[in-house]
């Protein structure tokens, strides 16, 4: 069981995060279940849209991705949140089950498609932070087909990563002695703990800090390239050169039948000079900083949180530090809820065509 009151008040930290929790209650799945509702109804717009833009580019097929695996947490999230939620508003509901199956049983399935969705965010930004670099390399590399197998992957990876733990738990019949009902619980095997804590460290600790600072190193290096795309533009509206420059641009434009060194030698100086890249890229790349950005923020409590876990035994279910663990927890899933809900304002502000696919959605003539 968690701390008893007297330990509570001897800990003033955990006599406020108590306090917190007690006030967090009555809320905080109002909140989640609100965010899970619009989750649900974006993704499944963002799915709609993309797939009537056409799934002919490599950014496409990974946002396309990126919305259904979203989608597939949230769905896999829901049950837990609906539990609870009538738990704390309807307790006197006599429920068929109790709350390690409905807590527990699909939070494994959410949390693979949570670290897909992670996987999918840094494959994004990695192919970005690529094509910035080195355009002509790049682009040319990641294809239809070989963006598609890279996900395949991706997602087989995930599987692997989370099987073990799905693999020692098992669902069987209990029967409660105070009511003498029969309800459907969790069964965990003997080596439960072992394996369970292995996983924490690998998958919760170093992969996911790892895949934190690559996303993180990602942001700085899109930014960059922001920033100086801002300066080149800022440069030629101090010197009224932007209208020279356009008509140049109009003259200078290459011919089908153009010497091929010519071109190449062109494309190259393109490559070099970070203003030349077009409002249509600059477009897509804020749209994937954006992306990380939001992944960063609500991705930084899980890290924390699963470090001084790590480091702190006590700081964990029904020990010293519960109360804060708890609280922390609480903001962990709401966070992994909007992070996996909010995207779809990102692609209508910055995606033109997106933004005319949702339109003909509800305003067809």
């Amino acid at each position: 069981m968690a701390a008893n009151l007297s330990d509570i008040e001897n800990s003033e930290t955990e006599w406020i995060f108590f306090n917190v929790f007690v006030l967090m209650k009555q809320f905080m799945f109002h909140v989640m279940m609100f965010i899970i509702v619009f989750g649900v109804v974006s993704n499944s717009l963002n799915i709609l849209i993309f797939y009537k833009m056409g799934l002919k580019d490599n950014l496409t097929i990974t946002l396309f991705s990126l919305s259904v695996s979203d989608l597939m947490y949230l769905v896999m999230r829901s049950p837990w949140v609906v539990f609870w939620f009538l738990v704390e508003n309807y307790p006197h509901l006599n429920l068929p089950t109790n709350d390690d199956l409905l807590m527990l049983g699909p939070s494994w399935c959410a949390q693979l498609f949570y670290d897909f969705s992670a996987f999918v965010s840094v494959f994004l930004a990695v192919v970005r932070c690529a094509c910035v670099a080195r355009p002509l390399k790049f682009k040319s590399m990641f294809t239809k087909s070989r963006t598609v197998t890279t996900l395949v992957v991706l997602f087989f990876v995930a599987m692997v990563l989370i099987s073990p733990l799905l693999m020692i738990i098992d669902i069987s019949w209990v029967v409660d002695p105070t009511t003498n009902a029969t309800y459907r619980s969790l069964k965990y095997s003997g080596n439960f703990q072992t394996i369970y804590k292995v996983s924490d460290i690998f998958n919760r600790n170093i992969l996911a800090w790892l895949t934190y600072a690559t996303m993180i190193a990602c942001v700085v290096i899109l930014s960059s390239k922001l920033l100086a795309a801002s300066r080149f533009r800022q440069s030629l509206a101090n010197h009224g050169l932007s209208g020279k420059v356009k008509t140049a641009q109009r003259v200078s434009r290459p011919s089908k039948s153009r010497d091929p060194s010519t071109q190449s030698e062109s494309a190259e100086s393109t490559e070099k000079e970070p203003g030349r890249t077009s409002t249509k890229e600059l477009q897509v790349i804020k749209s994937v900083t954006v992306i990380c950005v939001i992944f960063i923020f609500s991705q930084l409590p899980t890290q924390a949180i699963t470090s001084l876990r790590l480091f702190d035994s006590e700081f964990y279910d029904f020990r010293k530090y519960y109360y804060f663990y708890v609280v922390g927890n609480y903001v962990i899933n709401t966070l992994c809820c909007f992070n996996a809900s909010v995207n779809i304002l990102v692609h209508f502000h910055f995606n033109s065509r997106y933004r005319e696919k949702f339109f003909d959605l509800f305003y067809r003539k």
